[in-house]
């Protein structure tokens, strides 16, 4: 949409008073200002024309629900409200205003809201936060303190009884290893929210059995320590094998940070569909929307096919057998579960060429090309696209990471 200097934005049900200052989202960096408890637009006063005027960047400002001329809401607010604030309301205003890098600066509770929204989202557009003033307390124990000896998975809902299952009695049933590329659904085309691990746990199939399962079942739905929930069906656990609960990566158990003691891994879908920290699995008969599905995010989040440039090896030239100077470029290409077949580079306007590629650790994996560049010097664009193993091309039309994961071809622009 296009921003006026002042004006009203409707997020969901509320009506959210704003201003715009300076140059839009889609032509510079945007400071978003966050109010303390007792703030709104017009309290900031002069404030955000001084900042744009300094920085050179847009400056937005707006009102939350209740606050200034925004929609009221009826008090006393929930214990929970700045977690709404950030978890619900502060993306949808992002991406109503079109933003696409900035930072988020807040006071008081609007630094709360900011720091909430950081530590949940993994937004790569925010380059960094201003907190003033901020709510925060330490506790003295935490996910980090959970003892391995003390944790228990519960398990209950249609199931003949409720049972739970210890870290010692789940490491009972036989390893499944499997070396896993996985990515964030907020990663832009070539960003760095993606990596390669090997992971080791139970497969869910084997597990079933034990559960003793109720007539009528169909889904299993994940809980989380920090509140964040995903159904899985049924069906997809007996036709894959590779859907597990994982305990260790690298062969080492799993840091608090990368999900400690458990989480689930289900092939060719992005992470936020894949619960970390599991606590319990609840067997229903129905399928639900899960927690990002519900906040306006893609229901099923099939990973995107992409490929990345990750060096011009300059450095590294080869001089071929005709006295030919060769440049190795390089890269990964991704497409869930579904492998590669064929990468192609792009050099300027030229045709496009097919890469070398080297054989992925697994068909989960990312795999890994290379082409050698006949050196030209000058300032060259190079662009890569891939096929899946199916020999469907990668979506060259650009969109962003909301709500299906970004699509588009990636570029890289040198100078020799």
């Amino acid at each position: 949409m296009a921003l006026s200097d002042s004006g009203f934005l409707s997020i969901g049900p509320q009506r959210l008073e704003y201003r715009m200052i300076g140059p839009r989202p889609d032509v510079a960096p945007t400071i978003v200002l966050l109010h303390e408890g007792l703030g709104c637009v017009g309290l900031w006063g002069d404030f955000p024309d001084k900042l744009q005027e300094a920085t050179g960047a847009g400056v937005f400002v707006y009102s939350r629900a209740g606050y200034g001329q925004s929609s009221p809401v009826t008090l006393p607010r929930p214990m929970s409200f700045m977690h709404e604030e950030a978890r619900d309301v502060l993306p949808r205003l992002l991406a109503a205003i079109g933003f696409r890098r900035g930072l988020l600066v807040g006071h008081s509770d609007g630094a709360s809201i900011a720091a909430i929204y950081a530590g949940s989202m993994q937004d790569h557009r925010v380059r960094g936060l201003v907190l003033i003033a901020p709510h925060f307390f330490t506790e003295d124990s935490g996910i980090a303190e959970i003892d391995p000896n003390d944790y228990r998975l519960m398990i209950h809902g249609l199931v003949e009884k409720p049972l739970t299952l210890t870290l010692d009695e789940l490491q009972r049933f036989e390893p499944m290893h499997q070396f896993i590329t996985l990515s964030c659904i907020s990663n832009p085309v070539g960003g760095d929210l993606i990596g390669t691990t090997r992971w080791t746990g139970v497969s869910l199939q084997q597990l079933l059995p034990s559960l003793r399962l109720q007539a009528g079942a169909t889904h299993l739905k994940i809980h989380a320590a920090d509140e964040f929930y995903e159904v899985v069906s049924l069906e997809t656990i007996r036709s894959d094998e590779r859907v597990m609960l994982s305990y260790a990566w690298d062969g080492v158990p799993l840091l608090p940070e990368h999900g400690f003691p458990l989480r689930i891994y289900i092939p060719d879908v992005y992470g936020m569909k894949q619960p970390k920290w599991i606590e319990s699995i609840e067997v229903t008969d129905h399928w639900e929307p899960g927690f990002w599905v519900i906040r306006g995010w893609d229901k099923v989040a099939r990973m995107t096919a992409t490929s990345v440039i990750d060096t011009v090896a300059v450095d590294m030239t080869i001089i071929n057998a005709d006295r030919r100077r060769l440049v190795p470029i390089g890269g990964i290409a991704h497409a869930g579960a579904r492998g590669i077949s064929k990468v192609e580079l792009q050099v300027d306007d030229g045709p496009w060429q097919e890469a070398a590629l080297r054989t992925p650790l697994s068909r989960l994996t990312w795999t890994i090309w290379r082409y050698e560049w006949p050196f030209q010097q000058g300032k060259h664009t190079f662009t890569v696209r891939c096929y899946e193993g199916s020999s469907t091309p990668q979506i060259s039309t650009p969109s962003p990471v909301e709500p299906s994961g970004a699509t588009g071809l990636y570029s890289k622009t040198e100078m020799f």
